[in-house]
């Protein structure tokens, strides 16, 4: 069947983001020793703030007092599987931990009063947020925490104190067609959190009396990929501003929302407003970036995050591993009027499990077919003459893989810190959570599967003329760079026209603006714009 017969394009937010100025920060707030501090990140350089009518730069951060609720889960861990989290409640009785082993997540409550432990256990799907930072918090006895086993990340709780049970399931506060990122319990039966209830991209504020029908929406284009914290009468959160992700109070009594007063960054480069649209390309969503003066698409760059359990973003990423990449792609999208799809492929979070599920088993498969489905629907819709693929980690992987069906639609591919061999990474990284996708454990892995999600054998058949860019941190322990290394000479020995990339001193994310300043200009040259320099 055609893919033209599956076309379906719909467009469901368009709005202009104006940079005003080029610059990459990271702002986060904590409370600690009852005061406000800002820890900001931007490439290399990482400031500490106190805030208070003013902020003021330290050196430090202090230390909080040592409690080792690790130690005292240790005689009720027999046969479970390792603590990834673990928080006690206010009152030191209760302590609620994560758990998991890659396949099974368990919740646990222990009461040390009575020395008596309570598990939950669901499978594994990934849906939003990754094991590691997934969410425990304590209001009193009452522990609250994020769960997607009705489809989406929801919120629920679990009064400690009425436990007699060794399974429990909790109660839903918050849920529904859309995904809860942070939250933080407040006083009368409230809930502050983040979630994406209007737009897949678009991640607000809101706060709702768990026992009400509608939540109250704060603020919007926040992220979820930072905490929010609470002082007084006031909460902090993080939300997009003209330099990156910068703090905001919103004071609960007066409704009034107000930034920090931190210093602003020095700014290298201004930029044009850039149009962000959220977009659906058959069965895929996904952000297309395009200038706002723009009214045809001559060269489209697909962009394909890693993980694969992750989300594009509409403009900057939360996450400062993959922001670095969105800064570069808005420089070249405002410098060269080329468009950017940033597509959210099977295995992709923040849309449901279906989604996120369908990859099990289906790696190198259903990614690759849908994917190529959503680029022809998008190159025939947009206009677009030629199509390149770009991403990082399981999206340089995917990169590949769609280099090796030797597709017409794909004028070129730049892979960086790509899984080239996943029998050889599992190999090379014993207990990889990536197994997951394949199955229990690698010996249980068919030929089958090895074959549907391998790269070599297919790749060499490729156009030996399309231009196939292959990055790599030569510190990278994540994918192991050897990976890159392999494939590259495999590409060479086979004729193709390879390019071979050395991210210095860097490991599985790109940390400094040189390397994704060097990022960026790659990506020039794979499309072959005459640019000699990213100027930001």
């Amino acid at each position: 069947m055609s893919f033209r017969l599956l076309f379906k394009l719909i467009i469901i937010t368009s709005i202009f983001l104006p940079l005003r100025a080029f610059a990459l920060v990271y702002d986060e707030a904590d409370v600690l020793e009852d005061k406000i501090f800002v820890t900001r990140v931007e490439f290399e350089k990482t400031s500490i703030f106190e805030c208070g009518v003013k902020c003021k730069k330290i050196k430090s951060l202090p230390t909080p007092p040592s409690k080792s609720v690790t130690a005292l889960l240790a005689p009720f861990g027999k046969n479970l599987p390792p603590v990834l989290r673990a928080r006690g409640s206010e009152d030191g009785r209760y302590i609620g931990a994560w758990r998991s082993d890659g396949k099974t997540r368990i919740i646990q409550i222990v009461d040390l009063v009575k020395q008596t432990s309570f598990i939950r256990e669901e499978k594994i799907s990934n849906e939003t947020l990754q094991e590691e930072t997934r969410l425990l918090v304590w209001k009193d006895s009452t522990l609250f925490f994020l769960s997607d086993k009705d489809g989406h990340n929801s919120i629920y709780k679990i009064d400690a104190s009425n436990l007699n049970t060794q399974n429990f399931e909790g109660e839903k506060q918050i849920g529904g067609n859309f995904s809860v990122g942070e939250f933080l319990p407040l006083e009368n039966g409230k809930i502050a959190f983040i979630a994406n209830i209007s737009d897949p991209y678009l991640f607000e504020l809101f706060i709702k009396d768990v026992n009400g029908a509608v939540a109250t929406k704060i603020d919007s284009d926040v992220s979820y990929g930072n905490a929010i914290v609470k002082k007084g009468d006031q909460i902090f959160y993080s939300k997009r501003g003209s330099f990156g992700f910068e703090v905001f109070s919103y004071n609960l009594k007066t409704k009034k929302i107000n930034p920090l007063p931190l210093p602003k960054p020095k700014a290298s480069k201004h930029l044009e407003a850039i149009s962000y649209e959220t977009v659906k390309f058959g069965d895929l969503n996904g952000s297309l970036l395009k200038p706002k003066t723009q009214t045809e698409t001559t060269t489209l760059i697909v962009w394909l995050h890693g993980g694969p359990h992750r989300q594009a973003s509409k403009a900057l990423h939360p996450f400062r591993s993959y922001g670095v990449y969105d800064s570069a792609l808005s420089y070249i999208t405002n410098e060269t009027h080329v468009s950017v799809l940033k597509l959210d492929y099977p295995g992709s979070v923040g849309h449901g499990k279906n989604l996120s599920e369908s990859i099990y088993q289906n790696v190198g498969s259903i990614d690759v077919e849908k994917t190529l489905e959503a680029i022809e629907i998008a190159k025939e819709k947009l206009g677009a003459k030629k199509v390149y693929v770009v991403g990082p980690s399981y999206g340089g992987y995917l990169a590949l893989k769609i280099a090796s069906k030797n597709s017409p639609l794909i004028d070129g591919v730049f892979s960086v810190n790509g899984v080239t061999d996943w029998r050889n990474l599992f190999n090379q990284i014993q207990g990889s959570p990536l197994i997951a996708l394949f199955g229990k454990n690698k010996t249980e892995v068919s030929e089958e599967l090895w074959a549907a999600a391998g790269i070599y054998a297919d790749i060499q058949n490729t156009d030996n003329k399309k231009p196939i860019v292959i990055g790599f941190g030569n510190q990278d322990r994540n994918v192991p760079f050897a990976q890159s290394v392999a494939m590259i000479n495999f590409l060479k020995a086979n004729k193709k026209n390879v390019k071979e990339v050395v991210f210095k001193n860097e490991g599985h994310a790109l940390l400094k603006k040189s390397s994704v300043k060097q990022f960026c200009l790659e990506v020039l040259k794979l499309i072959g714009e005459k640019k000699k320099s990213c100027d930001f």
